[in-house]
């Protein structure tokens, strides 16, 4: 007797709603081309403090009451610690993005449920843009990436938890802020924050958690300045095509929940391989953005799968090629950042057959990648399921900026 898969969750469209909201944000907040002096001398490094009071956004069912305690998680905490260095604008993307400055912090929270998700610390690296400068204030966008550890995570005496499978995820952390110098070498930050904690797929279940809070910060410059470089005469922008093609693979994971199955199958599951190719085509509307649209063709070995018991051992059902290739389309915006990156891409399968699959016909894809030639780059996507779950993490390889005329 085949037993299937246990269904997903049905689409949670809010989660759809954060995703078009950040795209138009990150749209605004990098679309500025303002070369401007917030001041001549900028600090060689900064030391900052701060907090996130905030809320937990509701975008999973564990979240909205489907835990232990039965009610939903809303109150949020962090606070963190940064080192920052500038940058003087010696080099051309420098001064197109207001001599952006980087560096590492450390950063704990508190989610108001310690039993069963704990208290998370995470480690991370971060770089700070000027969007808007003025003499004593500046608009600046924030991104930041790391990893948070000590989750307590899905388990037998953990059962609800369906946001970490691992004790360990990713940190992700997205902030626009307005900054004001007091003086010469102290100055505030007060602003809006989002912050995302998944594995990317690496282990099931994992729906992740999503916050939106106010942020405050206090930075310390060092006394020690970087003497802003002269202007670089840029030659002047055309807007342009430019074409792009990748391959990429990846695992995915499976929890079996059948009955009497053995603790490994039933809370760490089973990897399954995927492979698949992207085309895309892009414009360019400004040197630091382009928007464009492509076709992904994806071979998921996950998909639609049947366990069943035989002589017991746990057999898996695989229905077929066509029910394990899906093929989309997609609309993508990209940021880049001289040889880097980042890209948002909401999708629409023009090709999938439903079995046990439940997931829907909308998805979402974002990543990173990073040019080591010219043409030629490598990267890591997360594709995401029912308007904002990580399903899986795709490594990939491809050429793009590559050129043509219309």
């Amino acid at each position: 007797m085949l037993l299937k898969l246990r269904p997903s969750l049905k689409c949670n469209w809010t989660n759809y709603v954060y995703f078009v909201v950040f795209l138009f944000c990150s749209n605004a907040a990098f679309s500025q081309s303002t070369i401007a002096a917030y001041s001549t001398e900028i600090p060689k490094f900064s030391f900052s403090l701060g907090a996130q009071p905030g809320i937990i956004l509701p975008t999973s069912a564990f979240v909205r009451g489907r835990n232990a305690n039965r009610e939903p998680m809303w109150f949020y905490e962090g606070v963190y610690a940064r080192m920052s260095f500038g940058t003087s604008g010696k080099k051309a993307w420098q001064q197109i993005y207001n001599n952006p400055g980087f560096g590492f912090g450390a950063y704990a929270a508190n989610l108001h449920n310690k039993t069963e998700l704990g208290y998370p610390y995470a480690a991370f690296g971060f770089i700070d843009i000027p969007v808007v400068l003025f003499k004593k204030q500046a608009a600046v966008f924030e991104f930041g990436v790391g990893l948070a550890y000590n989750w307590k995570y899905y388990s037998p005496v953990n059962p609800w938890n369906m946001s970490f499978g691992m004790p360990a995820s990713v940190f992700l952390d997205f902030s626009l802020s307005t900054e004001y110098k007091l003086n010469a070498n102290t100055r505030l930050q007060a602003g809006i924050s989002s912050t995302h904690y998944s594995n990317g797929g690496l282990k099931q279940p994992n729906h992740g958690i999503t916050t939106f809070t106010p942020k405050l910060s206090i930075f310390f410059d060092s006394k020690q300045k970087l003497k802003q470089a002269t202007a670089i005469e840029l030659e002047e922008f055309k807007p342009d095509y430019e074409f792009e093609i990748s391959v990429l693979s990846g695992i995915k994971n499976v929890l079996i929940n059948l009955p009497d199955a053995g603790f490994n199958d039933k809370y760490n599951g089973r990897y399954f391989s995927l492979f698949g190719a992207t085309a895309a085509v892009y414009k360019n509307f400004s040197r630091k953005g382009k928007f464009g649209i492509g076709l992904n063709a994806t071979f998921n070995s996950a998909s639609n799968l049947s366990f069943y018991w035989l002589n017991e051992h746990i057999i898996t059902h695989s229905p077929g090629f066509s029910y394990q290739f899906h093929a989309s389309i997609f609309p993508s915006y990209e940021i880049s950042m001289h040889r880097a990156a980042a890209f948002i891409q909401p999708a629409i399968y023009i090709f999938k057959r439903n079995l046990t699959d439940k997931s829907g016909w909308l998805y979402g894809r974002t990543g990173i990648r990073y040019y080591v030639f010219k043409n030629m780059y490598v990267g890591v996507n997360l594709k995401m399921v029912e308007g904002f779950f990580p399903d899986y993490l795709e490594w990939n390889i491809g050429v793009g900026r590559i050129k043509f005329k219309k």
